[in-house]
C-alpha cells in the first residue's frame, strides 16, 4: 500500500462511518467498494506501481491503520507526555526514562512513535468522533 492508497480508502470510509458497526468495524460491502474506489482513483502514474485492491486487503489495512491509532491515543492520554503530529511523542534524554516504562509496561506497541508523528491521526480521530459510538 502507497501513502495515496491509504488516504483514499480512509477518505471513503470516512464518508461511511455511519454505516459502521462498533469500534468502526465496516461490513464486506463497504470494503468491496472502499476497493472499487481506490482502485480507480489516483493518476496513471500511481496506479502503475500499485496493485489493485479487493474487499480483504482494504479491511486488513483499516485494521492496521486502527491499531497505531490506538497506540497514539494511548500515548496522548495515558503517558502525560506532549503528542505532536510531526514529532511523536518528541522524546528526549530527560524523557528516555517515562519512555522506557510505557513501552515496558503500559503499551510496547507505541515504540515507533517515539520521534515519529502518525499520518493519520487526524483523519481517524475524526472518524471515531463521528461513528455511532462516537
Amino acid at each position: 500500500w502507497k501513502e495515496y492508497e491509504e488516504v483514499l480508502l480512509l477518505d471513503f470510509l470516512a464518508n461511511h462511518v455511519l454505516t459502521a458497526g462498533d469500534g468502526l468495524n465496516f461490513n464486506k460491502t463497504t470494503f468491496s467498494q472502499a476497493a472499487t474506489y481506490v482502485n480507480s482513483n489516483g493518476t496513471p502514474e500511481q496506479k502503475q506501481t500499485c496493485r489493485d485492491k479487493n474487499p480483504d486487503s482494504c479491511k486488513n489495512k483499516w485494521n492496521s491503520l486502527k491499531a497505531p491509532y490506538h497506540h497514539v491515543v494511548c500515548i496522548k492520554n495515558g503517558s502525560g507526555l506532549m503528542w505532536s503530529d510531526t514529532d511523536g511523542a518528541g522524546i528526549s534524554p530527560e524523557s528516555q526514562h517515562v519512555w522506557d516504562d510505557i513501552i515496558k509496561v503500559t503499551c510496547p506497541a507505541v515504540a515507533p512513535f517515539c520521534n515519529k508523528g502518525f499520518i493519520h491521526l487526524l483523519k481517524i480521530e475524526s472518524m471515531f468522533a463521528g461513528s455511532k459510538g462516537g
